[in-house]
């Protein structure tokens, strides 16, 4: 069997992603400020929005650069499932999640039909 659709194309993924600190009115201390991760899903070479599509933010835990005895570099990821997100394109292709800790995120998109970008 072979694959008989486009990939999906992320296009204009606008990384609304701020993190960062907020001072509380009350003390001296800081407290992180949520972020948020936008954007729509369109297919490759087209401009015709996906619908229904999954978004998956991968919290990664830690991360390191692996080399081997050739040279050639690979990253190895230690992802916490319980910290992940998902989220799910509308009718007009765009998605949103939420209040986002700060960290580091792996995206994945896809949808039934169509090859994980």
């Amino acid at each position: 069997m072979h694959a008989r659709n486009v990939l999906l194309g992320m296009i204009g993924v606008a990384c609304s992603v701020r993190v960062g600190l907020a001072q509380r009115p009350d003390s001296t201390s800081a407290k992180p400020v949520p972020g948020a991760f936008v954007g729509f899903i369109t297919r490759v070479g087209e401009k015709a929005p996906v619908q229904s599509a999954d978004v998956r933010l991968y919290w990664i835990d830690s991360m390191r650069v692996i080399k081997d005895a050739a040279g050639a570099t690979s990253l190895d990821a230690s992802i916490d499932t319980a910290r992940s997100r998902l989220a799910v394109s509308n009718a007009d292709g765009y998605f949103a999640v939420w209040r986002l800790p700060a960290g580091r995120y792996l995206m994945q998109s896809r949808r039934i039909g169509f090859e994980p970008v």
